[in-house]
């Protein structure tokens, strides 16, 4: 009895219907647009799953689905700007883990949307607590680990949740790649680490000139084969195209700026080496955890360099995060760096707003807090037309709460990810039914 009742579980989680409503309509409460506008006792009109309206006086259509959010807070879904959801599901399991290859560390071909599990209970463990998008990273193991996505948490396919990708290209320098490396004799230090990242973006660079060459003489060939017999070059042959490289053409979609450089790192002087090396290559970068940004923060506003920070909670149980303190946060605004708030896992995305609550215990205002799990990652990853804040024509991802959002104690009670209403059940709900 007990096997059924956990398979009903599973099925009744995930097993609601993606179709929505013509129009669905938030009634009352206090909306935090994070646009700098705040509706009191507002309205929010949602149409074919995008905001059409935001306001106090807007015409109810007739039949339209209502969330009575009276005296209650709306902001936009929270947003994770570093996690592995979908890609982990129980931590001990190797079968069910995919955030690093370990075949080399260097993989910049592999890419995250490859490997999501869009029926992972982790999503919906995560979304009732008002975490609507995330961006699905692959893990700190190898030197180059990947290629990133942005995916909303709903849909049931890859295709469905997808916002963005690639978002980014991710490197990490530190501890994550010596360590998991050193016995394997790959990489034993960060000069070696460095080296090996420096030569993978110079290869990336060569094979782009043999990409040209043999561009130009293909045209000339095919110029030369377009005249009359008579006038044809005779030494002129077909070029042999190179060996195409997918690991190649993702260092140069960074290389080229068409997608940004992640870099996690922890320690001073590892943030010091991951700035060097982007001016070096001219790279758009964005800082990853970071536990001692604070110590370089002019540094980081000067360059506007911005950070995915966090866990907030992050504690000196390593030698590159020694120097973490919870004040972070608060000194980054300070000295006016632009940054997110990320939990930096799988399982514990849910407690975003916790983490963000935190901060603010130590220094953060509650409104760049707010800013930090909504619109400032949107801004960041560069999907702010879309997703972070309450707007005409945004997606309709709403997250709705009983109080303060940064407070322990408020519960979220509705969520709406696309236009639609989400169950606020997961496998873990289930479970206290059951047991209660």
């Amino acid at each position: 009895m007990t096997g059924k009742l956990f398979l009903f579980a599973a099925i009744s989680v995930l097993g609601f219907s993606l179709a929505f409503s013509q129009n669905l309509i938030v009634k009352g409460g206090r909306i935090i647009t994070m646009t700098g506008q705040v509706v009191e006792n507002g309205l929010i009109l949602i149409e074919n799953g995008r905001i059409k309206a935001i306001g106090q006086d807007i015409e109810i259509p007739t039949g339209a689905d209502t969330i009575d959010a009276s005296g209650k807070t709306i902001l936009p879904g929270l947003f994770d700007a570093y996690s592995q959801v979908g890609l982990i599901e129980i931590s001990a399991v190797a079968q069910s883990v995919d955030t690093d290859e370990r075949s080399s560390p260097i993989t910049p071909e592999v890419r995250v949307i490859d490997a999501i599990n869009t029926d992972s209970e982790i999503i919906p463990v995560t979304r009732i607590e008002g975490v609507t998008t995330v961006l699905v990273s692959p893990g700190g193991s190898n030197i180059i680990s990947g290629q990133s996505a942005v995916i909303n948490l709903l849909g049931n396919s890859v295709a469905e949740m997808l916002v963005k990708s690639p978002a980014a290209l991710h490197v990490n320098i530190g501890e994550g790649p010596t360590s998991a490396w050193r016995s394997q004799k790959k990489v034993e230090s960060r000069m070696g680490l460095m080296a090996l990242l420096r030569q993978t973006f110079i290869d990336a660079q060569n094979y782009a000139r043999g990409m040209t060459e043999f561009e130009g003489k293909l045209r000339e060939f095919e110029k030369n084969a377009g005249l009359p017999e008579g006038k044809r070059k005779k030494d002129i042959e077909e070029p042999t195209p190179p060996e195409r490289k997918l690991g190649m053409e993702a260092v140069l979609m960074a290389l080229d700026r068409k997608i940004p450089l992640v870099a996690s790192a922890q320690r001073r002087d590892d943030i010091l080496a991951a700035i060097k090396f982007a001016e070096e290559f001219n790279l758009n970068l964005i800082l990853l955890h970071a536990a001692e940004a604070y110590m370089v923060a002019d540094i980081l506003a000067a360059k506007k360099i911005p950070v995915l920070l966090g866990p907030v909670t992050v504690q000196p149980s390593a030698m590159e995060t020694k120097g973490a303190i919870y004040e972070n946060a608060a000194l980054l605004d300070k000295a006016g760096v632009k940054f997110a708030i990320i939990t930096g896992g799988a399982h514990n995305v849910r407690d975003l707003r916790f983490q963000a609550g935190i901060a603010v215990e130590y220094g953060l205002s509650p409104e760049t807090a707010l800013r930090a799990i909504t619109i400032a990652p949107a801004e960041i990853l560069g999907v702010d037309n879309d997703l972070g804040s309450l707007a005409p024509g945004k997606i309709a991802n709403i997250a709705i709460f009983d109080g303060d959002p940064l407070q322990p104690v408020t519960r979220v009670t509705d969520v709406v990810i696309k236009g639609h209403r989400i169950p606020m059940r997961s496998y873990q709900t289930e479970l206290y039914e059951i047991y209660k």
